[in-house]
Parts: structure tokens; sequence; C-alpha cells
């Protein structure tokens, strides 16, 4: 019975980031004095955190991991544990996975169709998008981080199209600087702050819906050949994929909020070739 505990034990996988990050350190044969100081950081700290003591910020993590010489694969699996956002991995289709995963996503949006969609990245990039979202949306997709922004804020396309544009504003700007606060990611904080540069002067509407900071489901009013057509949108998150560049994308899914939205996307983008 005794050895069977043991055996347990032994196997027993680390299920917070103290458990693991006490597990890498002691694979690397390197005590809290070496990572702090390979960290820049005091081994109290270390300690306070290998215990649950202490709840890291992104910017420690990553520097623990460069310490303990982890590949991004296992940097976000840290960062994942700890709750935090994964690094950043640039999208190569040529990489056997992420063209695997990049043509699953592809093949979803297509599906939705004759529904928008679309995927973006914590970069405020639209990474993929079906042929309906690049009918209503045309020339929107695969841009810069500041390009994107400026698109949306700025552009008419946006604008022209989405009846309820400032709404919707500030509904991505609440999102994003909640999930800047949850996952300490200061990329994504760097970009809330640059969008809230564009809503300088600019009134929030009064919405009085119950709808929570960083909701996942918005209400677009689309504004199409002179009408105005209800929908709702649904934003799926990606982040478990920790190894691959798709990790950070939230999947966006427009639907039809009634029959006369239902009916006009089946009658103009069923055909789409």
């Amino acid at each position: 019975m005794t050895n069977l505990k043991k055996s347990s034990a032994a196997n027993k996988q680390p299920t917070s980031f103290g458990e693991r990050l006490r597990v890498l350190r002691n694979r690397k044969k390197m005590s809290q004095m070496t990572l702090s100081q390979l960290a820049d950081t005091t081994p109290r700290y270390i300690s306070f955190i290998e215990t649950g003591r202490s709840r890291p910020g992104h910017d420690v993590v990553v520097r623990i991991s460069e310490a303990l010489e982890l590949d991004i694969t296992q940097q976000n699996l840290l960062l994942a544990s700890a709750g935090l956002a994964p690094l950043d991995v640039e999208y190569q289709p040529e990489n056997e996975c992420s063209a695997l995963l990049g043509d699953t996503i592809q093949n979803l949006l297509e599906q939705h169709n004759p529904y928008p969609g679309y995927a973006i990245d914590n970069n405020a990039r639209i990474v993929f998008s079906n042929r309906t979202f690049d009918a209503i949306f045309p020339n929107t997709a695969n841009q810069t981080t500041r390009d994107s922004i400026d698109n949306f804020f700025t552009g008419s396309v946006f604008h022209d199209v989405l009846e309820n544009w400032s709404e919707l504003a500030w509904a991505f700007i609440d999102r994003d600087r909640f999930e800047a606060a949850r996952t300490g990611d200061p990329k994504l904080l760097a970009i809330t702050q640059m969008a809230m540069a564009f809503m300088q002067g600019k009134e929030r509407p009064n919405i009085n819906e119950g709808k929570q900071p960083g909701s996942m489901v918005l209400y677009p009013k689309l504004r199409l050949n002179g009408r105005v057509y209800s929908t709702y949108m649904t934003l799926l998150r990606f982040e478990g994929i920790v190894e691959s560049a798709l990790s950070n994308l939230r999947l966006a899914l427009v639907y039809p909020l009634d029959e006369e939205a239902k009916n006009y996307f089946v009658e103009n983008f069923s055909a789409l070739p």
C-alpha cells in the first residue's frame, strides 16, 4: 500500500504555476538563489510564487522562462499555468501544425457562411475571415496592428456598416482592457491605450442591458443596402493551443437576431464564390 502511494505521488503532474516552476527548476538542477539572480528578482519572491503566496506578472514569468532556457512551447505552458497570455509566435503556414490548425479555423469560418465570421489575434489583426465578412468589410483582413486599429476607429468601412459603431468600439475596448487586466499582457494593454486615444472626447453610449466588461457576446447592427439588420456576435477563444501561433486567436461569429436578418443574409450571401 505504501509503495502504491509513493508511486501515485511520484507520477502526479504539477497542477499550479508554483508546482510547475519547482519541477522545471529542479530539472535544471538550479537553486532558488541562482534562478532569482538570472531572472532579476529575489530568492524570497521565487519561494513565494512556488508556494502560491504570490502571483507573478507577465514580465516576471517571461524572465523566469528565459532564465530556465525554456523553448516557446514550455514558456507558453508556464504562462498558461499562471493564467497569463501566451507569447506571440509568428504564424508560418509552412509549419505543419500551424497550417493544419489554420485550415481548420478557415473551414469553420467558411461553414459559417452566409453569416460573417473572422478570427482576430491579441494584436488586433484579423488573421482569418470568411467570404461574407470580406464582402461586407472588404480589405480589412491581414493588416498590421496599426492599420487594423486605424481602419476600425477612423476608416469608413466599419463606420458605414456598423449602425452602433460607437457602442461596439467601447465594447471592444472594455473587453481588451478586461483581458489585459486578467492576463497582464503588456501588448494587449498597449493596444487598449492606442484604441482609447481614438475615443478621447467621444461620449460613451448609455447602454443598460446588464452587459458585463469582457463580455463574449456583442450585438452589431449592420447597415446594408439602406436598411439596418440586427445580429449578435459570439467570441470564442483558442488560448489552449499553447504551442501554436494561433494560441491567442478569438473566433468571432455573427448570427442573425431575427428572421428579417436571416433572410437577408441567405438571399444575398449564400451564392458568393
